[in-house]
């Protein structure tokens, strides 16, 4: 069977803190662009299983921990739904549920997008899970993205701010930790995601696509001189220095994005 790669030990304590039956984060639009979203996640689960078809989707021989989604035995120590004809489907995490709708779509060439809500983003930067990737996630500008989507922007910058170094790299005691020659430019040792979902802004309408990120760098902005720059808010050992995290750009994964008028993508993102 194919297993899907869940963190056993995290994927039970998401289990056990959060009361997931009730919550409703996730949809599925379809290939023509309707949308299916029920009263909470695990309708939309299983009202997407039934519409890709129950028989179909047991034939994929989808498991997780060794275990098959949809059986006709009773799992005393898994939670599970009856979809009909003795059929049971196996209920984990929200993002267990997200991955798998995905992957039935992909394997059975459904043209599904499952989306998180957009009400969900409350920040210019946050992180999550797509695809089984560890996603970053930014909202940006049209510009922005327009220039993403049509390969203008290999290169996609964000800017180390206090309220964002959590989530974009190592630090301690409120300063970064330093790795390899700042004089070659590497500045700060940065967290690692495997991509980038965009979203133009924080409405259910958004514009969006998921990039694939090849690798990632970093490094100190400098005055005219050559000093390392630093805003004026001392740390507990010393200044907070501005420091660019740069994100080189593969391959985009799915896009819904089609706002693009050429003339107006900033050409000096080309060179880039």
């Amino acid at each position: 069977m194919k297993q899907l790669e869940i963190n056993e030990e995290r994927a039970n304590a998401q289990n056990e803190n959060n009361n997931f039956l009730n919550n409703k984060t996730f949809h599925v639009v379809r290939a023509d662009e309707s949308v299916l979203e029920m009263e909470n996640d695990v309708e939309t689960f299983v009202a997407a299983i039934k519409e890709a078809g129950i028989e179909r989707v047991a034939a994929l021989n989808l498991s997780i921990c060794d275990e098959p989604i949809i059986s006709e035995s009773i799992n005393p120590k898994r939670r599970q739904i009856e979809l009909g004809n003795g059929q049971r489907v196996l209920l984990h995490t929200r993002g267990y549920m997200m991955g798998t709708l995905q992957q039935i779509s992909d394997e059975l060439n459904l043209g599904w997008l499952v989306l998180e809500d957009y009400e969900e983003i409350t920040e210019d930067v946050m992180s999550g899970y797509e695809h089984g990737m560890k996603t970053l996630i930014l909202v940006v500008d049209k510009d922005e993205l327009a220039a993403v989507v049509t390969g203008h922007k290999k290169v996609f910058e964000v800017e180390l701010l206090p309220e964002n170094a959590d989530l974009l790299a190592v630090h301690d005691d409120e300063n970064f930790i330093v790795e390899g020659d700042e004089q070659k430019g590497e500045a700060v040792l940065t967290k690692k995601y495997d991509a980038i979902r965009f979203y133009t802004d924080r409405s259910r309408n958004s514009e969006t696509a998921l990039v694939k990120i090849e690798k990632t760098t970093s490094f100190f902005m400098r005055d005219g001189y050559g000093n390392i720059m630093a805003d004026g808010e001392p740390t507990q050992k010393g200044y907070w220095p501005y420091t660019m995290i740069e994100y080189h750009l593969g391959e985009i994964i799915e896009q819904n994005f089609a706002w693009i008028i050429r003339s107006r993508v900033p050409m000096e993102d080309s060179k880039k």
